[in-house]
Parts: structure tokens; sequence; C-alpha cells
């Protein structure tokens, strides 16, 4: 199994710094140009499936990656991003206004954070390990486009690559770079640049 892990383009919020989980906002013109070259990258790797989050920043990134690879795609659920609760929408800087300490709170154990409405990193694996092995039972042979979000792609590429919680939240996703995981006996991976081209073994990091 082959899979191309893509991150949606840049929203208006992302543009503001502002904490996007399960809220949208839509893509400004430098995203609908990354999604594009996302497309142009992806449309020559052989991938026969393809899933999306359900959220509309990554819906719209795959529908442009569609349309240059000609891929159906099925939105789910599990790889919706994160929630924060009480601090979406709001700048770091708001957050910390508003609930002082919080954000430094987060930081310090993404897995085990509470606050009202949030999810932390062991709620998304909890989701986000049954459709792993769904799709270790179902496309075993198979390539496979997973378009979603900052957050879940660290706990997914955790998943699949069997990491600590100490190497998952080191692990970095920019909107250029797309991730290739190749589970054939081991597993490898190796990330590219969109943007400038280049290719590297292993993962991105922060």
């Amino acid at each position: 199994m082959k899979i191309f892990l893509v991150r949606h383009g840049e929203t208006e919020m992302n543009m503001e710094r502002r904490l996007l989980g399960k809220i949208d906002s839509p893509l400004v013109s430098e995203g609908i140009a990354h999604a594009e070259k996302l497309g142009n990258y992806l449309k020559d790797k052989g991938m026969e499936i393809a899933f999306s989050s359900t959220l509309g920043r990554v819906v719209k990134t795959t529908e442009i990656i569609s349309e240059k690879t000609g891929l159906v795609f099925e939105r789910r659920h599990e790889l919706d991003e994160i929630s924060y609760g009480l601090l979406e929408g709001l700048t770091r800087a708001e957050a910390d206004e508003k609930f002082p300490g919080i954000w430094e709170t987060r930081l310090k154990d993404r897995f085990n954070f509470e606050l009202e409405g949030a999810e932390d990193y062991s709620d998304v694996a909890k989701r986000m390990v049954p459709f792993v092995d769904e799709l270790k039972e179902k496309y075993p042979d198979k390539t496979i486009l997973i378009a979603g979000h900052f957050n879940t792609h660290r706990v997914l590429l955790g998943i699949l690559l069997g990491l600590s919680h100490e190497e998952i939240v080191a692990i970095d996703v920019p909107h250029q770079i797309v991730h290739e995981i190749e589970i054939n006996g081991e597993t490898k991976v190796k990330h590219h640049s969109i943007d400038t081209g280049k290719e590297s073994e292993g993962l991105l990091h922060s």
C-alpha cells in the first residue's frame, strides 16, 4: 500500500493565524494555486482511491486535485481537523487573553489537553486507528490519496509509522509538502515540496 498525504490549501484564517479546527474558512488565491500544484504533481502517481476530510477547505482542495487526476474521492469524518473547542477562531494571543496560560498548557501535553468542546491528540487517534485498519484490510495493494489537516496528519503519520508522542508533535506538515508513505513489509516515508521540487527521505520536522 502506498499513501500520498496532502494538506489543504491556505485559507483566510490561516493567513490571519487563527485556530482553525472544526470551523471553516475559504481558500485564498494562494490556496487555490497550491491545490492546482498538488493536482499537477499527483496526476501521474497512479492513485486509485482518494479520501478527504469533510471540512470545506479540504473538500475544495480535493475537488481541484480531482479535476487534474480524475479521482473520485470519499469524504470521511475521521480525517476532520482536531477541535479546539472554545478556542476556535481565535489567534493564539486572543486565546491566552481569554483563557490565561491555556496555549502553553496545550503545548506541554497535546495528548491530554482538556478544554470544553476541544479534542486532544488521543481523541484524534481513537477515530483514526479504525480508519487506518480499514485501509490496510481493504486496500493492501492500492495507491491512495488522503487529503486533510495539520494536526490530524501528524497523528495519522504517527499511527502509520509507529511513532512516540514526542516524535508525533515534532512533525511539520506545511501546506506545500506531500508525504509519501509506502507500507510493504517495512514502512518507508519521504516528503516532496511542490514549490521547490525537492524530495527527501523521512519526515519534515518543525
